[in-house]
């Protein structure tokens, strides 16, 4: 049953009635912060953030169907609101506190992913794999922040039988604080990378703050993590849980432009996603679900329905007058190692014309950023299969300015504003292959529309002159 009493929610929340419910429970379907994806009976949260203030759309989320409204001033409250309302000290702390409690009242076996690199696809593919299991409720996009973990977990339906649900973070600490909130039955660490070197410093600190979705879990929990990382070994050693590694029993079998084969302990499996990186989180996937008792045959038709979430290594064809241009956009974010992994994959596949990798610059790098910027263009130089490296962003052109890369095949391009990016969509041909990888403030797919702008004019314009008369 779904109901809520709407004192225990007040209690819990730590806050008084502004407009009381008329009624003693609510048929509870979970929580919003934004009108236009409110679910009818929402609850509607107000945040009163930077750029946006949730309490100017209190009269939005009424007219939308929210069954009550949580907000943070009263005195801002429409006199005419007709639906209960609930004052808090804390936004925040209210929906984490709910959280907590919603997370002890499902039925759901949870799923926790972290890792440098590769959370969000392991997510989306253990999404799969549960589904064809049983009802399955996943973080939608990337909810994996203090705001995104506790809406995950209160948007999952009381009856689910899994939740899988996706850990981020930036700063010592975060990991720790969503997993208590989360208690996950089972725990992926996908990778430990050089990601948010700015906040954490080293690698052996993002391996501590990674372990904590392991180390803080409840007891009975099982963790599941790559072999062989020695920064993870060593932030987990002594830990009580039971940890299921991802190693000898692992192999790639093969790898297309429609996926990639792979084995585990001797049995067969295939994921719907290039790259040897991503058949290893499906690996970790397999351990995850086996953990959970779910049968390999289940594992597989799981496997094959799972979508991959968009622009991590997602192909987009781009329709021109003569041959295709085929955009590999891994546009989401970028790291030193994520930006490896998708150069080695990309130059693995089979494609007829140009091969042309744009990398964007790598943010939140911090001191680290002109030795990783340097190293990682020597990089992309260092394959035979390029035919063009175009280099995007500040961080590239001040360390590549003095000493550049003595290669005819390697650009450089400072400026990613969006005259720049639209003046190298111009210089990309019919029949190019072209992967576009960056962090996420570069906006690397400004690309791809610039590319489809262009080429829709071209066709457009090649109609009416042929059906202009000589």
């Amino acid at each position: 049953m779904n109901a809520w009493a709407w004192d225990d929610i007040a209690r819990v929340a730590g806050g008084s009635w502004h407009t009381p419910p008329r009624d003693e429970v609510i048929p509870f379907v979970g929580v919003s912060i934004d009108t236009r994806s409110l679910v009818s009976g929402q609850v509607f949260f107000a945040f009163d953030g930077e750029q946006v203030d949730g309490h100017e759309y209190l009269a939005a989320a009424r007219d939308g169907g929210a069954g009550a409204c949580v907000v943070t001033h009263g005195e801002r409250v429409p006199d005419d609101i007709g639906i209960p309302v609930l004052v808090v000290g804390d936004a925040l702390d209210a929906l984490t506190r709910l959280a907590e409690v919603w997370r002890v009242r499902i039925r759901a076996k949870v799923i926790g992913i972290t890792g440098s690199n590769g959370k969000t696809t392991t997510c989306r593919l253990m999404h799969g794999i549960c589904s064809a299991a049983g009802k399955t409720y996943a973080s939608p996009k990337s909810f994996n922040n203090a705001l995104g973990v506790p809406i995950t977990v209160l948007n999952t339906p009381i009856d689910a039988a899994y939740l899988v649900a996706e850990v981020g973070m930036s700063t010592p600490g975060e990991i720790a604080a969503r997993t208590r909130t989360l208690r996950p039955d089972v725990s992926i660490i996908t990778s430990i990378g050089r990601a948010h070197l700015e906040g954490l410093g080293s690698i052996e600190n993002i391996a501590i703050e990674k372990a904590q979705l392991i180390a803080t879990a409840p007891a009975a929990a099982v963790g599941v993590i790559p072999h062989g990382i020695g920064s993870l070994d060593a932030a987990l050693d002594g830990d009580p849980h039971r940890i299921e590694r991802l190693g000898d029993g692992f192999r790639v079998e093969q790898i297309d432009q429609g996926g990639c084969a792979f084995s585990v302990d001797g049995a067969l499996f295939r994921v719907p996603i290039p790259g040897e990186h991503n058949a290893h989180n499906a690996g970790l996937c397999v351990l995850a679900a086996r953990a959970l008792g779910i049968e390999d045959g289940v594992i597989r038709a799981g496997l094959a329905q799972a979508k991959p979430p968009t622009m991590r290594f997602e192909r987009v064809e781009i329709e021109t007058d003569s041959d295709p241009i085929v955009v590999i956009n891994d546009a989401y974010n970028a790291n030193p190692d994520s930006m490896r992994a998708a150069l080695a994959t990309f130059v693995g596949l089979q494609a007829p014309g140009r091969k042309i990798a744009v990398l964007g610059e790598m943010l939140e790098m911090g001191k680290t950023g002109p030795g990783e910027h340097r190293s990682l263009a020597e990089y992309a130089a260092g394959f035979d299969g390029l035919d063009r490296v175009i280099l995007l962003g500040a961080s590239f052109g001040s360390v590549l300015a003095d000493v550049p890369i003595d290669d005819a095949r390697v650009e450089v391009i400072p400026d990613r504003s969006d005259g720049a990016i639209a003046a190298l969509a111009s210089s990309i041909l019919p029949g190019d292959t072209v992967l576009i990888k960056g962090s996420r403030g570069v906006r690397l797919e400004r690309l791809v529309a610039n590319l489809g702008d262009i080429h829709a004019s071209g066709r457009s314009n090649g109609k009416e002159n042929a059906q202009t008369p000589a």
